[in-house]
């Protein structure tokens, strides 16, 4: 028997972020605004605000090796 079902797809910016906890809060705002639905669709790559994350981790690594 067919079931109705509502669907929320999420457009997501990526920006750079400082936390993690950076990244947890948009998609909570998000997924506040889907509310409702039974289920949420995020674009496959919105993970990659993530690596925005590396900076730092990077520049301690290498810098000592390009200075």
């Amino acid at each position: 028997m067919p079931r109705n079902f509502t669907v929320s797809a999420c457009q997501y910016i990526v920006t750079e972020i400082n936390t993690f906890e950076d990244f947890i809060t948009k998609v909570r705002i998000l997924l506040n605004k889907s509310q409702g639905a039974d289920v949420v669709i995020f674009p496959e790559l919105f993970t990659i605000e993530l690596f925005t994350l590396l900076k730092m981790a990077r520049k301690t690594h290498f810098t000592p090796y390009f200075n």
